[in-house]
């Protein structure tokens, strides 16, 4: 009989699936930090349910002939729908074995690569006319004076046409504030234009994100 555990694991950037596997090691932490690695998900796994097991593979496919049936297959990797979590944690449970613990002596390399995945993930995408939802072609207007205006010529690079030249978001804008006397270095485009009621780009992210 080949022993193991299975797990059952669950992710909060996939809210509608669980994650069950087997593993032979004795930490399932370094099952965990394996899936969580930055080029598989985009937050790393939680630790729901584990059980030490013999037949573990066999017991595997029975949970996913089970309720698999409405799974999700992503490359090697198998999901179940969250739905069936408590009928899975319960189905494992009746098999002969011993429950396992999470072990809380997580090793550094661990803690700091979740960290930093965690603040990666925290980080807002940079701005670009297609995040509020402008088109090539659409028309945008300076905020402190709305006879200076720009058409996109590319919505996700920040192309302008302005004033007949094909120039950046950027470049645009801070020909427009230099004008107008305001010689800064560091500014936020987005803040200085806007279209419709808007009261500018960036406030119109802010909104639309926050709905």
């Amino acid at each position: 009989m080949s022993k193991g555990i299975i797990y059952v694991l669950t992710n909060p950037s996939m809210p509608d699936w669980i994650k069950v596997g087997i593993t032979k090691r004795a930490d399932v932490n370094k099952r965990i930090k394996e899936l969580s690695r930055p080029t598989g998900v985009p937050l790393p796994f939680d630790f729901y349910y584990a059980k030490e097991v013999n037949d573990c593979k066999k017991k595997e496919s029975a949970v996913f002939d089970a309720y698999g049936s409405l799974g999700l297959k992503a490359g090697s990797k198998e999901f179940i729908k969250k739905d069936c979590l408590d009928q899975v944690v319960k189905l494992i449970d009746s098999y002969d074995g011993e429950v396992v613990e999470l072990k809380t002596n997580i090793d550094q390399e661990t803690v700091k690569e979740i960290k930093e995945q965690e603040k990666k993930n925290k980080q807002r995408e940079r701005f670009h006319f297609s995040i509020v939802g402008l088109n090539v072609g659409d028309e945008i207007k300076f905020t402190k004076d709305e006879s200076i205006t720009a058409k996109i010529l590319d919505n996700k690079k920040n192309i302008l046409s302005f004033r007949d030249k094909k120039m950046k978001f950027k470049d645009a804008t801070s020909i427009v504030l230099n004008e107008l006397g305001y010689n800064w270095k560091s500014f936020q485009p987005a803040s200085y234009w806007r279209v419709g009621d808007e009261v500018n780009l960036h406030r119109m992210r802010i909104r639309l994100e926050s709905e």
